[in-house]
């Protein structure tokens, strides 16, 4: 096998390093949906106040 073609291995920092950056992808993911849910809110006047009541009485419920 020539030097080339050697088969390419990643070490065990590259493959720390790549799923850290799909976990980070996936929150930023995660952020787009909350952005759009609150925009959404907003656009049907519900209040962010409102809102802030609803996230708090579920957190304080689980």
């Amino acid at each position: 096998m020539s030097k080339n073609s050697k088969k390419k291995t990643f070490s065990i920092p590259e493959k720390e390093e790549r799923k850290r950056i799909m976990n980070f992808k996936d929150e930023n993911a995660l952020d787009l949906e909350w952005v759009m849910l609150i925009m959404e809110a907003k656009e049907t006047g519900i209040s962010i106040e409102e809102v802030r009541q609803f996230l708090q009485n579920i957190s304080s419920n689980s």
